[in-house]
């Protein structure tokens, strides 16, 4: 409802499931944390096929780039959920188109390569027990493709992660035979609780 409902909008119309299903991940993670502050949300876009002439498509090397929005926490508190859904999900969808402009990521790119120690450049957000939040997408990397030389894999999924907090991995179905999406979502305990109040009371 809210991607077909987001196609009113005049630039950057179109919304994707997965902006979507972001925003309303950012809403409902950001009250049940509770701080009451503005939030900064990281989101990996795939450089592969935006740069000009595209990266080959046997590059196995990294080329993620960082959309890097802000929402004001007020935004975030909106009693209207639609409207605010509507609202962060165009805003997820501008920042990646922004992001994966080639004149920017040539930019990123000459920026980086020209500090002295590239080691120190970081993603300025603050999502391990502070108020922002770190999102990926994992979906059609092509996982249950591969093929070793033994078959295809019946089981994809995440590898067990350290304690992190504030980290969202949107996925492929962990079973090939299985429709939708998987989210693993990241957060202090106190916090997850809330949020799964929250899903749960959701009339989806």
């Amino acid at each position: 409802k809210l991607a077909t409902e987001s196609t009113t909008a005049p630039d950057y119309s179109y919304v994707s499931t997965i902006d979507s299903l972001t925003a309303l991940l950012i809403v409902l993670i950001t009250q049940a944390r509770g701080h009451g502050k503005d939030v900064r949300v990281a989101t990996c876009v795939n450089a592969r096929a935006h740069l000009h002439p595209p990266l080959p498509t046997n590059y196995v090397g990294n080329a993620t780039f960082f959309a890097l929005p802000t929402y004001k926490a007020a935004e975030l508190a909106s009693d209207n959920l639609v409207d605010t859904l509507r609202l962060v999900a165009r805003r997820v969808r501008e920042s990646i188109v922004r992001t994966r402009d080639d004149q920017f990521l040539r930019d990123s790119m000459a920026f980086v390569s020209s500090q002295p120690d590239m080691s120190a450049v970081g993603v300025s957000t603050d999502f391990f027990f502070g108020p922002d939040l770190f999102f990926t997408s994992w979906v059609r990397m092509g996982a249950y493709d591969a093929d070793f030389g033994g078959g295809k894999a019946s089981y994809a999924g995440l590898p067990r992660l350290p304690v992190t907090d504030g980290l969202v991995v949107i996925t492929d179905p962990m079973y090939p035979e299985q429709d939708g999406l998987d989210v693993t979502v990241s957060l202090e305990s106190k916090a997850m609780e809330a949020f799964r109040d929250h899903w749960q009371s959701l009339a989806l």
